[in-house]
């Protein structure tokens, strides 16, 4: 966790969440307002406290189509309702909306559809700032509003990266509407002819 503000620094401190195992490998996590939002392989919903310890599983029920390998969500209002995403074949992603205040029985809906263009694979997703960003292989990502039900409104915005790197992890939007995308390249370190290379991991703005 990298802490925010301008006393904070930008020095990451490790965290230990405690009680997810059963629930399945934390597919997403997001910021929410009361700490970490997490997103489990069983499509469960778990909030855990910044400064780690055990993390309460949200009485949300399982999300559909939480088989997917890129997922992310994001709370919308605390504990009452929250916007998903899930990456599938060929590029496709389904959003999907909770509310609790619902008058029928609360549940995961499907609220819209997205399409990466051809020839692009999807590597990350994030929800945020009522925004779906996904980011491709390519390291371009492609950002769609969504509406207060969770529908995609419009054609997305498309941003291209300055900088070719060896491989691109993931995106962010930031305040300001500018995307910090992480990437990682490979380099080298040790003694000439012994050399070995590794991933160093890169913020570019």
């Amino acid at each position: 966790v990298v802490p925010m503000g301008p006393a904070a620094g930008d020095a990451a401190r490790p965290v230990e969440l405690q009680g997810l195992m059963e629930l399945g490998l934390a597919r997403g996590v997001a910021m929410a307002r009361s700490g970490l939002l997490v997103l489990t392989g069983s499509g469960r919903l778990a909030s855990c406290p910044l400064s780690g310890g055990a993390c309460p599983v949200l009485s949300t029920p399982p999300m559909p189509g939480h088989s997917g390998a890129v997922r992310a969500v994001a709370e919308v209002r605390e504990g009452l309702s929250f916007h998903a995403a899930v990456g599938g074949a060929a590029g496709r992603i389904d959003v999907y909306h909770f509310n609790a205040n619902e008058a029928t029985a609360p549940a995961w809906r499907r609220s819209g559809s997205l399409q990466l263009p051809g020839g692009l694979e999807l590597r990350a997703l994030s929800v945020a700032r009522g925004h779906v960003l996904a980011t491709a292989d390519d390291g371009s990502t492609l950002r769609w509003r969504l509406r207060a039900g969770g529908a995609p409104a419009g054609a997305p915005t498309h941003d291209a990266p300055a900088a070719r790197r060896s491989e691109w992890q993931s995106a962010c939007v930031l305040p300001g509407g500018r995307v910090l995308r992480l990437a990682s390249t490979w380099r080298k370190a040790g003694a000439r002819g012994a050399a070995a290379a590794f991933p160093a991991p890169e913020l570019l703005v």
